[in-house]
């Protein structure tokens, strides 16, 4: 049997391009899976600055001018600044298939390209649900996700909005800007990492022995995946939450009630560059505001264009759709 090349679909790692702002992976995660591609096309990335973590300066403010009167003196003074690292974590999987499963069909190179895929798939859904829930206090190989850094509520701030469900059947509506000066952006290793590239590969490891000297051993042909990827967000007014929607259309305390005002809310009290911003909804959100559009007439839909496509915008600011086993109707209640 000819020997297997890796997933044809990785070859475009070495076609992947680079930018001014932040390097953009997009042919290799486009592919990963259409319930997240949506989420991982927008993320520029970043080479992380400090190994398997990044390290960033965020301002936490400035004092007071002086008001100098002739030959008064002013005090020195420096910009108060926090450091934050955000890691870098591994997300891993392995293909493992019987030889005699492949060698027996006609079009086996075909069989494990499609078993392949499905991996890479898989492996994309994972990275969405981390960058989404993933809480450094669950465990050190976890990414710091948007969730748990927008779990208390906090109008005040500007990043946090109650939409007054209660229960465990809620969902979310999250804003980011994308952005590699001070908003939020994806991290991949130091390309000392061997054999990636922006922190993904793909290697065929041929033949592989399986098993144990109690159970027996079988060959499998085995392709083994790697992505390394990281979170960090600079700004936290550069990210939103608008959580405790009920998800039942035409409930009290869904969107239908007051979420378009929340909405709006959440874009001006931000500190939003609206050509950097995405909202981020589910399937059932989303359903929830094309009604208000269609009924109220008063929501501020157009249509926009990303990566040479038409898409939805809400006062000039692209929707983009999750997958409700990613962005969850099942979310529990927060508070203060």
């Amino acid at each position: 049997m000819a020997d297997f090349n890796v997933n044809r679909q990785f070859t475009l790692l070495d076609r992947a391009a680079r930018s001014k702002d932040g390097k953009t992976i997009l042919p290799i995660i486009s592919v990963m899976s259409k319930k997240v591609s949506n989420l991982l096309e927008d993320i520029p990335y970043v080479e992380a600055n400090f190994g398997l973590q990044h390290r960033s300066i965020r301002d936490v403010g400035m004092v007071d001018s002086t008001r100098r009167k002739f030959y008064g003196l002013v005090t020195s003074s420096h910009r108060k600044s926090q450091t934050i690292y955000d890691p870098i974590e591994l997300f891993e999987r392995r293909s493992s298939i019987d030889e005699d499963h492949i060698d027996t069909l006609k079009n086996g190179n075909q069989e494990r390209e499609n078993q392949d895929i499905g991996h890479i798939e898989k492996l994309g859904e994972d990275l969405a649900e981390a960058y989404l829930h993933d809480a450094p206090a669950d465990g050190e190989d976890n990414i710091y996700g948007l969730e748990p850094r927008l779990n208390k509520l906090n109008q005040t701030l500007g990043n946090t909005y109650d939409g007054g469900g209660t229960g465990s059947d809620l969902t979310s509506i999250y804003i980011v800007e994308w952005n590699t000066r001070d908003g939020a952006f994806g991290l991949f290793p130091p390309n000392f990492m061997n054999n990636t590239m922006f922190g993904i590969s793909a290697r065929n490891k041929g033949k592989e022995k399986v098993g144990d000297e109690t159970n027996g051993y079988r060959y499998d042909y085995v392709t083994q995946f790697k992505a390394w990827f990281g979170l960090t967000v600079v700004n936290e007014r550069k990210i939103a939450r608008i959580a405790n929607f009920e998800s039942t259309i035409g409930a009290t305390n869904s969107f239908e009630s007051n979420g378009d005002a929340l909405l709006i809310q959440a874009l001006n009290l931000g500190r939003f560059d609206k050509n950097r911003t995405r909202i981020y909804v589910n399937d059932t959100m989303k359903s929830q505001i094309d009604i208000v559009a269609q009924r109220k007439g008063n929501v501020n839909l157009g249509i926009g264009e990303a990566f040479g496509r038409p898409i939805e915008t809400i006062h000039n600011v692209p929707i983009r759709v999750l997958d409700d086993t990613i962005l969850k109707n099942t979310e529990s209640a927060i508070t203060a």
